[in-house]
């Protein structure tokens, strides 16, 4: 494997374990966004009215920083200029990029009233103690603007040698190249189909992210579907689903595996 790639493997590593020291200082997490000029960092009050975030937890540090789908390497370097991490990256091989809708991974502060935050920074040290158990991982789910595919992806983020996406790209590589079902409904069934993976391939889940987006993205086609809002919860389903239902009417027979859907 090329050693100049996946580089951000490391970074996020030294990203992590600067994070770890930061839950009592979260101000400093918000702060490091605010400087490297990631946008949208915002919480809203009773009114709905923007103001930059309080509090923040490590996924949503995160999931910020890579919802620059070309300016995450650039968020990065800067990121590991100011933690004093070395060398700097030179790629995001592999890694998803988040939704911004999303990137904020707790409700606005008006609907916190679970702690939300306080059990993402508990998750969040469970995952790097492999302490995770079902009930966790339920839990989790519980919060508003999480699912599951969102739940692997952020896991991806903070160790991408355990942890593997299961997300819009890999789905169709897992099962089609390696002929894996990727479905699972707990963490012990996303640990099981890790495991099916790791006897598939040697590959580190991290390159195999970065394949199962190069075999999605050849020779595919866009497609532009449209949504009413009043009539169905888009922003719902695509939080909460791994996969949404979509009447075609027109073009059926030329929509194939692998092409690209806008909504």
């Amino acid at each position: 494997m090329d050693t100049n790639q996946f580089t951000w493997v490391k970074t996020h590593k030294d990203i992590v374990e600067w994070l770890k020291t930061k839950r009592n200082n979260q101000n400093d997490i918000i702060a490091l966004l605010v400087d490297i000029g990631v946008k949208g960092i915002q919480d809203k009050d009773e009114q709905g009215n923007p103001f930059l975030l309080q509090e923040i937890d490590p996924f949503t540090f995160f999931s910020n920083i890579h919802k620059y789908s070309e300016k995450n390497t650039i968020m990065l370097q800067e990121i590991a200029k100011r933690i004093n991490s070395n060398p700097l990256p030179t790629d995001v091989l592999g890694v998803p990029t988040a939704n911004p809708i999303n990137a904020r991974l707790f409700p606005i502060k008006p609907n916190r009233i679970n702690r939300e935050i306080e059990r993402l920074w508990d998750f969040f040290f469970k995952a790097l103690d492999d302490r995770i158990e079902d009930d966790d991982f339920e839990d989790i789910l519980k919060i508003e603007n999480i699912g599951k595919v969102k739940l692997t992806e952020i896991l991806f983020y903070i160790n991408p040698e355990r942890y593997i996406c299961i997300n819009g790209p890999t789905i169709p590589y897992l099962k089609d190249v390696l002929g894996i079902s990727p479905e699972f409904d707990s963490y012990s069934g996303y640990i099981n189909v890790m495991n099916i993976i790791r006897d598939k391939t040697k590959d580190p889940f991290y390159k195999i992210s970065h394949d199962a987006w190069l075999y999605k993205n050849d020779n595919s086609n866009y497609w532009i579907f449209q949504a009413n809002l009043k009539l169905y919860d888009l922003v719902g389903a695509l939080n909460k689903l791994s996969s949404i239902p979509w009447s075609v009417r027109a073009h059926k027979e030329s929509i194939k595996k692998g092409d690209k859907i806008i909504i």
